[in-house]
């Protein structure tokens, strides 16, 4: 009798499982945000210095700056967070420079 049991459980459970479909889906880098204490000068920077295309802010709030990191790709930066930024090394955007010998010039004339 336990083994009737257990054999009409099983099937009971492999026609549920077999019934549900599985929904696929992907998922790809959308956007990066940032938060910034002067959303101008950190827009400044990553215009002149990273040479980052400014975009549409499509939320149109204040204190938020939209770039492009190419290939549909953004970085946001908000300056509308009530709390204090603080550093955290764990945290961080990274960048590759074709010549770095050239992005460390333009940094030091710049900055």
């Amino acid at each position: 009798m336990k083994k009737l049991i257990l054999l009409l459980v099983v099937v009971l459970f492999s026609k549920l499982t077999v019934g549900q479909e599985k929904e696929e889906f992907s998922m790809s880098f959308d956007y990066l945000a940032l938060s910034v204490d002067d959303v101008e000068k950190s827009a400044e920077f990553y215009k002149t210095i990273l040479n980052l295309d400014e975009i549409t802010n499509k939320t149109k709030v204040k204190d938020i700056r939209w770039s492009s990191l190419d290939n549909g790709k953004e970085l946001h930066l908000i300056s509308i967070v009530e709390s204090k930024i603080t550093l955290n090394k764990a945290v961080h955007f990274a960048v590759k420079a074709t010549n770095f010998d050239a992005f460390i010039k333009k940094l030091s004339h710049e900055y």
